[in-house]
Formats: structure tokens, sequence, C-alpha cells
């Protein structure tokens, strides 16, 4: 081949490889684009996702809250039916030692009016 031919061909050769590099660039540029916009609209909705997990959380801490009060509430009523409970005992105790030491005086007094019983019976 003659050197001018073997040039034609090198620049026929040359423009091709810089026309088909240029394609490919733009097709690659058209498919980073689409991603990149798939990728947006991904991250869209999952940002509306994350965003509607928050409301359900904010709701939930809100529900909760209203749980810990009533369960101050509920607390503090244990708290006293503990206390009447606890003096409940108490007075019942104390009733229960005066039930006691009266037993044990109407224990004595019976045996008086026995021993007083015999002795009337014994002097008659």
């Amino acid at each position: 081949m003659d050197s001018e031919t073997l040039n034609t061909i090198t620049e026929a050769v040359q423009k091709a490889a810089d026309t088909a590099v240029a394609k490919m660039r733009e097709f690659h540029l058209d498919d980073l684009k689409a991603l990149g916009e798939r990728m947006d609209i991904g991250f869209e909705s999952v940002h509306r996702r994350i965003d509607g997990v928050d409301v359900r959380l904010d709701g939930i801490d809100s529900r909760l809250d209203g749980i810990d009060v009533r369960l101050d509430k509920i607390e503090v009523r244990l708290d006293r039916v503990e206390n009447a409970l606890a003096t409940l005992l108490q007075e019942f105790k104390e009733y229960s030692n005066k039930v006691h030491s009266l037993e044990k005086q109407v224990s004595e007094l019976t045996m008086r009016v026995k021993l007083l019983e015999e002795q009337l019976t014994t002097s008659r």
C-alpha cells in the first residue's frame, strides 16, 4: 500500500473511532442521566417513607406519653391503697390485741366467779 492510501485509511479509521467514542459518551451520558433521575425518584420515595415513619413514631411517642401519665396515676392510686391497707392492718392488730386482752380478762373473771360460787356453796 502506498502512503497516501495508508494516510486516508488512518484518517478514516481515526474519524470512525472519534465518532464511535463520541456516540458512546453520548449514549452513556443519557444512561447516567436516566440513572440519576431514577435514583432521585427512588430517594424521594425513600424520603417520603421516612417522613411517614417519623410521623408514625411521633404518634407512638404521644401515645406512650399518655400511657406514662396513666401509669403515674395508677401508681399514685396503688400507693394510696397500700397505705390504706397498712393502716387497716395496724388497726386490726390493735383490735386483735384488745380482744386477746379482753378474752384473758373474761377468763379470769370466769375463774373468780367459779371460786365465788364454790365458796358460796361451801359456806352454806
